[in-house]
């Protein structure tokens, strides 16, 4: 039957009709009675539609046309032979076009067909009514005879045969038995009354208008198949009365296939004529993987199209989904349905349930919702806790503060599996207990989850400790009186115990108490940020603020990031003016103490915390205030003993109050500027000067109105000579605030003339070759808003404009100018190419590649690199057809450049040739590169054409599908192939080397012929994979007794992936459990790390309890992999482990070797018990059986007896190991493997003569042993 159907739908997914003929069949207990039909209103209407069809065929007069044929051509003034003739082609005519209505139902559909071939008849049976009133010449005797001809054609279109078969569309197993027979009925019984009334009322009471009976009842039945009768193809019966139930026949629907998707929804608007209780029904095995993952895609889809349709009547369907996903689906073995099912419940979350959220507040699903995931933290989803802690942590942002009685159950559970012991998902239970936290606040979690915080020397063993830091990282939106009234007076606390037991010497209980109250410190910002009662708490903690700030060192980070929260982390504009009335106690305290603290170092974290809290406290602080301190600080300034340290964080404040002081103190600051500018102490001058540049760096960005009036016309240019003149005597750490001023000087008006934009030009080209990288990119900047200003003042147009301001750049490439400012020219040209590459043509490009080949020539390795840059951004930026014109010259160019260095710049060289072979091909080039280029251009044209016959035969992978999402699809498949963008390259990416390109030749090829084969081998095991889709398999029951497929649960039997057996399932489940729990190294009573010994015993234990598992195991490739198992133990075999021995030596005269007497720790019992027992040694541990199979094994000799291991000399012996030279050419991929071949070669050709040598000695000392023998008789 699967074979068939698949074949009928052409589809290898019909599970799905499968199993809704199975549930029918399991429905039909026993045939509906007539007297059922009318009692579903929904049926009832079916039965109306069925019986009007059929009355629509008989009615029609179709019969009467057929039984009375002869009769009418006769009366239309036909003789008698060409009536039985004419009749004879009325039967030619209806068995031709009923074969052509069986291809046109599927296209076209039922409903169609049906309405064309019943307006068909009416038209012509109005016309044949008219042709025989008429009858006056032969012209109507041939219209009768056509339109009598049409109308058996068009009968045979619709009415003949649609009645049957939309009757058996209409209604399921149960009533399709009943109702087909009142159809037959009523058919027959039509048929009746047809051929019984037709001859007397066409030979006697209507005559020649009998026909008009007909007319008029068509136009009726047309009505009513247009009103009244769905499309049933492609459709299930309960889509039909969805259909029926909305009164949505008669609407412009779209167009639904017999696909898969479109039966699950898809992207349509199914919402409203599909009914979800039977889809939610449909759902495939759990175990069944594949049918699983798609089932749930479709109906996430779904779900989210009935919400955009109907998001009222849509929450009724939810609950039903939560109870599949989470009793059954998160309970399946396999992580991806797991997966799948989980990012349903998330997206159902997110899209559908979340903005109805204010609706549910009065509904109990959101109780019984929580409830069932809820449900998951019990032990029978042990494996799938992870997944049920993510949803746990949505349902908590969903449900709110005002449901957190209702879900403290939940976070005492959460808690208690805290605190078990290996719990495998810590993790993830912490990101959930954080978001509770988030949502229903610290205070409400400390009653669930207490911390049982004391202050005394009981807090050494704190238990929740673990939830510190989670309050730390979640706390946010609370009341800080918290904070204040629950954990000040613990920390306080904790701070006296501390102390006193540091007093008595008790130094780590007091570590673990002093660790313990900057913890909850730490705190404090949390509670800063968004506080709901700044205006009430923070009177209470104000003063205690500054004292900490002062006498705490220990606590300044976490107080300085609780007041930069208290500004910046509110939005309530009251609160924020009350943080500001306390500008004038704090910020005297954090400039003294920013000025007078002895840091450790520049970048001290405390240091750059004070400062940012000082900038962020200027931000509501009263400018007047500002104004105060600025006085304060220049009087400090001007004091002549001052030392360097104190000046430079006296101009750290200075900068940060730069933009609140009016025009009068700036004056004064320019004063004091120009006063350290001066200064001759050079120990001093490197650092002020450096801060000066970047106060000068905030007065050029004129950020503010007053800077804007303060930096004048005459101000910006002598600020910017001073900064051209002392820009080329910099040194490089104070360029990049000098550039920085120099670019917002170049946008006022007074400074875009040519002339000031010729001295600033050669004055950034100089910066190009600075280290620091943002220094560098200041001068690409300015040279490029120079350029731009250069083009916008000239007369000339764009282009004339720019090729002039590239003649003004080249002139330095000619200039008696050494050859760092030669390239730093180059680069400068190369940036500029990039930026106006849309602009460039005409004769600049014959410049610039006459430029780049004679650059190419020079004998200056710096001129050569920037050089080859240059030519690799004029291949990006020129096209095929241009650079065709100097392919030749560059050719010959690059020639001469690599003979004279040839393995400099080979990387450089490389990633041109590659672009020239992907712009031209290898045979265009072959001709301009002499013969020593031709191996390494064959090479990467090799390599190119490979790239894109994998990129172009590739593009999908394993089993993910790339699907185009609509951008009103809520709704992301979490299977769907990502693709990486490449971001945007900078200019020093671009021409700069990669590390791929410093790669050997080979290297290369081994890497590329490696992705190559993997590529191959997962193309044939996706096609496998497709292969094995169309398969199923039938999961038979434990009995004797064969699956019932009409059976309504049958279809949990039926698989698209191969079924695992009880046994199967079981052992992929315990392999699961042994991995997490073996997972981490046990400990001992006292804390220890136990690491098991590695000895043959063990190993050969390992290896059987490895083979045991490898039979028990699937051959899931998502869970478990076999293969990988076995690689890894493979690997963890070659290793040599720690081994935790107690060593017991016995002496012996014959015997000098140690035997290890091996402990393994018990988990059950926590205590060390003996291992076998080892015979060897002297005295009663001897040797009793000497024949034992006890054998020394090779190289125990050489064995240290003390220490942890490693090997000793031996005298008169061998050492204990060789060398072999090293070879640089190993140290390549490609041969890396030949000479590993060749080592092991070596060994064994070290065993095989060992083992010759030792079968030589044996011999030999059996001669002497005979020889011995023979002397003595």
């Amino acid at each position: 039957m699967l074979r068939t159907l698949r074949w009928l739908r052409k589809d290898p997914h019909v599970h799905y009709e499968v199993s809704e003929m199975q549930d029918e069949q399991s429905q039909q207990q026993h045939s509906a009675r007539m007297i059922d039909l009318f009692r579903t209103p929904t049926v009832r209407w079916a039965l109306f539609i069925t019986v009007f069809l059929q009355l629509s065929q008989q009615f029609s007069g179709i019969n009467a046309v057929i039984y009375y044929s002869t009769v009418i051509f006769q009366s239309a003034g036909y003789e008698k032979d060409l009536a039985e003739y004419a009749n004879l082609g009325l039967g030619a005519t209806n068995v031709i076009v009923t074969i052509i209505s069986v291809f046109l139902m599927d296209r076209l559909g039922r409903r169609i067909l049906h309405l064309t071939g019943i307006g068909g008849m009416f038209v012509a049976s109005l016309i044949l009514v008219i042709s025989l009133v008429v009858q006056s010449t032969a012209f109507w005797n041939k219209v009768s005879l056509i339109m009598t001809i049409l109308f058996v054609a068009f009968f045979a279109v619709g009415p003949g045969s649609i009645p049957w078969l939309i009757t058996s569309e209409l209604f399921n197993q149960t009533f399709c038995v009943p109702a087909s027979s009142i159809a037959v009925l009523v058919n027959w019984s039509a048929n009746f009354i047809v051929g019984l009334g037709f001859k007397p009322l066409f030979t006697g009471l209507l005559h020649k208008y009998t026909f008009l009976l007909f007319t008029v009842l068509l136009l009726i039945f047309f009505l009513l198949t247009f009103f009244f009768v769905p499309e049933t193809k492609a459709k299930t019966v309960d889509t039909i009365y969805a259909e029926i139930n909305a009164g949505q026949v008669w609407r412009k629907r779209r167009p639904q296939s017999q696909n898969y998707d479109n039966r699950t929804g898809g992207n349509n608007d199914v919402g409203s004529t599909v009914d979800y209780g039977t889809l939610l029904e449909r759902q495939p095995a759990k175990n069944d993987q594949q049918q699983m993952v798609i089932w749930l895609d479709g109906i996430c889809r779904a779900y989210c199209a009935f919400h955009r349709s109907d998001s009222a009547t849509c929450l009724n369907y939810i609950l039903k989904l939560f109870e599949i996903c989470i009793n059954e689906c998160l309970l399946s073995v396999y992580k991806r349905v797991q997966t799948k099912a989980t990012n349903v419940l998330k997206t159902i979350i997110k899209k559908i349930l979340k903005p109805q959220v204010d609706t549910l507040r009065t509904n109990p699903l959101l109780k019984q919702l929580f409830q069932l995931v809820e449900h998951g933290l019990t032990y029978a989803y042990t494996l799938s806790w992870n997944f049920i802690l993510h949803l746990l942590g949505d349902m908590f942002d969903l449900m709110g503060k005002d449901y957190f009685e209702f879900c403290q159950n939940c976070l005492s559970s959460l808690s208690g599996l805290r605190s078990t012991k290996d719990f495998s998902f810590l993790s993830e239970l912490d990101l959930t207990v954080g978001k509770a936290i988030r949502v229903f606040g610290p205070k409400n979690i400390l009653q669930v989850i207490p911390l049982n915080l004391t202050g005394t020397i009981n807090d050494v063993q704190l238990e929740q400790s673990w939830l510190l830091p989670l309050l730390r990282d979640n706390i946010t939106h609370t009341e800080l009186n918290h904070f204040v009234a629950y954990f000040l007076p613990i920390a306080f606390q904790l701070q006296t115990t501390a102390e006193n037991l540091r007093d008595k010497g008790d130094v780590i209980n007091s570590t673990v108490l002093f660790t313990l109250q900057d913890q909850i410190w730490s705190l404090f910002p949390g509670y800063c940020s968004y506080a709901t009662d700044i205006s009430i708490s923070l009177k209470l903690i104000a003063k205690g603020i500054g004292t900490s700030l002062t006498k705490r060192p220990d606590l300044r980070i976490h107080l300085l990031a609780g007041l930069r929260n208290l500004i910046s982390k509110t939005d309530n504009e009251t609160d924020r003016q009350e943080v500001g009335k306390y500008a004038k106690n704090y910020l005297p305290l954090l400039f003294n103490l920013y000025t007078t603290e002895k840091w450790n170092h520049s970048r001290d974290p405390v240091r750059q915390s004070v400062y940012e809290t000082i900038k962020r406290y200027l931000t509501i602080t009263d400018h007047q205030l500002c104004q105060t301190f600025f006085d304060k600080s220049l009087e400090k300034m001007q004091n002549t003993e001052l030392d360097q340290t104190t000046l430079i964080y006296l101009l750290d404040i200075v900068l940060a109050l730069v933009t609140y002081l009016d025009e009068k103190r700036l004056e004064l600051l320019e004063d004091q500027l120009k006063q350290l500018f001066k200064m001759k102490d050079e120990s001093m001058k490197r650092s002020v000067m450096k801060k000066c540049d970047r106060i000068l760096e905030e007065l050029c960005s004129r950020s503010t109105k007053t800077l804007q009036q303060f930096m004048d016309e005459r101000r910006s240019n002598f600020l910017l000579e001073h900064l051209l003149n002392s820009l080329t005597k910099s040194q490089s750490a104070l360029k990049g605030p000098q550039l920085r001023c120099i670019s917002s000087l170049i946008d006022m008006p007074n400074n875009q003339t040519i002339t000031k934009i010729k001295q600033i030009v050669p004055q950034a080209i100089q910066c190009l070759h600075e280290i620091n990288g943002r220094t560098r990119d200041e001068a690409y900047l300015i040279i490029i808003k120079c350029a731009r200003f250069w083009t916008s003042l000239g007369e000339q147009s764009f282009i004339d404009s720019l090729t002039s301001f590239f003649h003004f750049l080249m002139a330095g490439l000619v200039s008696p100018h050494s050859p760092s400012m030669l390239s730093a020219t180059l680069l400068a040209i190369s940036r500029l190419c990039l930026e106006f590459r849309e602009n460039i043509a005409g004769s600049i490009v014959d410049e610039l590649v006459s430029t780049l080949i004679l650059v190419l020539q020079s004998k200056e390795r710096q001129v050569v690199q920037a050089a080859l840059s240059f030519c690799r951004v004029l291949l990006i930026i020129l096209n095929e057809t241009v650079l065709s014109k100097y392919i030749e010259q560059l050719a010959r160019s690059l020639t001469i450049m690599r003979d004279e260095n040839n393995f400099t710049f080979r990387p450089k060289l490389k990633l041109i040739l590659q672009k020239l072979v992907k712009i031209f091909g290898f045979d265009a080039l072959r001709e301009f590169f002499p013969a020593s280029f031709h191996a390494q251009l064959s090479y990467i044209n090799k390599m190119h054409v490979r790239k894109e016959r994998r990129r172009k035969g590739t593009s999908t992978i394993g089993q993910s599908v790339i699907t185009k999402v609509d951008d009103e699809d809520e709704y992301v498949d979490d299977n769907e192939t990502t693709f990486t963008v490449r971001p945007k390259l900078t200019i020093d990416q671009l021409l700069d080397d990669s590390d791929d390109d410093d790669d050997d030749e080979q290297n290369l090829g081994r890497i590329d012929d490696v992705r190559t084969i993997a590529t191959a081998r997962t193309t044939a095991s996706t096609k496998r994979r497709r292969q094995q889709q169309s398969a199923l398999w039938i999961k038979e029951s434990q009995g004797d007794d064969p699956i019932d497929l009409t059976e309504a649960t049958a279809a949990r039997s039926i698989y698209a992936t191969k079924p695992l057996t009880t046994r199967e399932a079981e052992a992929m489940k315990q392999a699961i459990k042994a991995k997490r729990r073996n997972s981490h190294f046990r400990t001992a009573p006292d804390g220890r790390l136990v690491i098991d010994i590695d000895d043959e015993e063990n190993q050969q234990q390992q290896k059987q309890k490895q083979k045991q598992f490898d039979d028990d195991d699937d051959n899931d490739d998502d869970d478990l992999n076999r293969e990988d198992l076995k690689d890894l133990m493979e690997t963890l075999s070659l290793s040599q482990r720690a081994k935790n021995k107690r060593k017991r030596t016995f002496d012996d005269d014959d015997n000098e070797d140690d035997d290890d007497d091996d402990y393994q720790i018990n988990d059950k019992q926590s205590q060390s018990v003996h291992s076998k027992y080892r015979t060897g040694g002297g005295g009663i541990h001897r040797t009793l059986n000497p024949s034992s199979k006890q054998q020394q094994r090779p190289g125990d000799i050489y064995k240290a007896k003390r220490g942890s291991g490693g090997d000793r000399k031996l005298a008169n012996k061998h050492d204990p190991y060789a060398y072999i030279k090293l070879d640089f050419n190993a140290l390549n991929k490609r041969k890396r493997g030949k000479f590993k071949g060749q080592f092991e070669q070596i060994v064994g050709a070290a065993k095989r003569g060992a083992s010759r040598g030792a079968k030589l000695g044996a011999k030999e000392r059996y001669h002497k042993k005979s020889v011995k023998r023979l002397k003595n008789k």
